[in-house]
């Protein structure tokens, strides 16, 4: 899987409100990131669900926290972008939170070292 494609799981134990018997209920996400200029990606993001699939404000509920959430994210990254833009980038301070990007920035250097492509830094 590409290092661009995020995919995620919740598993959420709770009462089926039909029966008051205990189930697992299930959301999965996927996002992926797809670069358009050096500058620019676009973000694409999905969710699914197992439960309440015909109920239409469960489905409004969701689209509306997630869509309000993605749209902090482009925001924080549009600023991150702003800033590098004006002030250049920094020296990078990195703690074990971001061992998952750190990773991720290694598959891509090493696919693009394959393909023959310098990145400076």
């Amino acid at each position: 899987m590409s290092p661009a494609l995020w995919v995620d799981a919740w598993e959420v134990l709770a009462p089926d409100p039909r029966t008051g018997e205990r189930r697992s209920y299930a959301v999965r996400f996927a996002q992926a990131v797809t670069p358009v200029s050096p500058t620019a990606s676009r973000l694409v993001w999905r969710l699914g669900r197992d439960f309440a699939t015909d109920a239409g404000w469960v489905t409004a509920s969701l689209q509306t926290l997630f869509a309000e959430y993605y749209g902090r994210v482009g925001a924080l990254a549009e600023d991150i972008q702003q800033t590098i833009e004006t002030r250049g980038s920094a020296a990078e301070f990195n703690v074990n939170a971001d061992a998952a990007a750190l990773q991720v920035r290694r598959i891509i250097a090493g696919l693009l070292e394959e393909e023959g492509v310098v990145v400076g830094r």
